[in-house]
């Protein structure tokens, strides 16, 4: 979530909202409405998590800050920062999800396509990332890197009980 109010933020959000209420519809995607805390872990995100509290105004229920002490209650963890608090996050099964939306419909993965005209459809969606602009050039596109750190179960993560965002093993003791 940005902290500033904009176009771009205002879709993510709306499309994030969406998600959520269309995850709880859908049927065997293992859908987990866990929650995210996303950890204050320098005075950046602090600042930032602050000013997204203030300028989006939403109810408690759906985006709160934590103090340690509240958000390690939720983590089943003990964390050393305070932390953004996001219950309507969750889990999924990408895969699932994909195939839920897909229910119905012809698709064609990993076709090779040089021009869109060649395709006869009533619509032709593109879920190839960057690699749209081939087709659409002037789509305002920009490449952002995610990261997802998967860990060996230990005494730690057996009791974690949501997402833990921006964590490192120095967040939790």
């Amino acid at each position: 979530l940005s902290a500033e109010r904009t176009a771009y933020s205002d879709f993510y959000v709306s499309a994030f909202s969406l998600g959520v209420r269309t995850f709880a519809e859908l049927k065997n995607i293992d859908w987990n409405r866990c929650g995210a805390l996303h950890l204050m872990t320098n005075e950046k995100r602090a600042t930032r998590f602050r000013q997204t509290i203030q300028n989006w105004g939403w109810a408690e229920e759906h985006m709160k800050l934590l103090n340690r002490e509240e958000a390690s209650s939720i983590a089943g963890v003990e964390l050393t920062q305070e932390a953004l608090y996001l219950p309507d996050s969750g889990t999924i099964s990408p895969r699932k999800l994909c195939e839920a939306y897909a229910q119905n419909i012809e698709t064609h993965v990993n076709e090779k396509i040089e021009n869109l005209a060649d395709i006869k459809a009533d619509a032709i969606i593109l879920a190839c990332g960057m690699g749209a602009q081939k087709f659409l050039p002037a789509l305002p596109l920009q490449s952002v890197r995610g990261q997802i750190t998967e860990i060996k179960v230990s005494q730690y993560s057996r009791n974690l009980g949501c997402n833990l965002c921006y964590a490192t093993p120095m967040a939790y003791q």
